[in-house]
């Protein structure tokens, strides 16, 4: 993933204290039309307050960010399987839903966020009210 100034602000902006158990998550909205873009915002939580919100574990395919979403003014490239993941789920949430997902919610850009971030998954998975997990787009032999 490029380094774009943009997306370093917006990370930048939502730290994550070293030592501490907060994480980011992001918020969805369901779509009005079926040309509506993804809409989303992303805040930072602490695992220790328990917070509301899923889950979610997908395969991150070899598409290397062909797809973006819009997270206020930045654009995050996302892998595709991501994309349409997130596509598909907000159709299944009649409000905002919030979901953490590791590739959107960590700065991958960022070593020693990686190495504070991974180590809290297992919190992150058994906190989560529900886990969502995606493996690709279904085809006439997986349906």
């Amino acid at each position: 993933m490029n380094h774009c100034p943009a997306l370093d602000d917006l990370y930048r902006l939502l730290p994550l204290p070293a030592g501490s158990k907060c994480v980011r998550l992001l918020s969805v909205s369901p779509p009005t039309s079926d040309r509506d873009s993804i809409q989303k915002y992303l805040k930072t939580v602490n695992l220790d307050l328990e917070p509301t919100f899923t889950a979610f574990s997908y395969v991150w395919g070899h598409s290397t960010g062909s797809k973006t979403i819009s997270i206020g003014s930045v654009n995050l490239p996302i892998r595709d399987n991501c994309f349409s993941a997130l596509w598909h789920l907000r159709r299944k949430f009649p409000t905002d839903f919030t979901i953490w997902i590791d590739a959107v919610c960590i700065d991958q850009t960022l070593t020693e966020e990686k190495e504070q971030q991974i180590p809290l998954m297992g919190d992150i998975y058994s906190i989560a009210d529900v886990t969502f997990v995606w493996l690709g787009e279904g085809s006439e032999a997986s349906d």
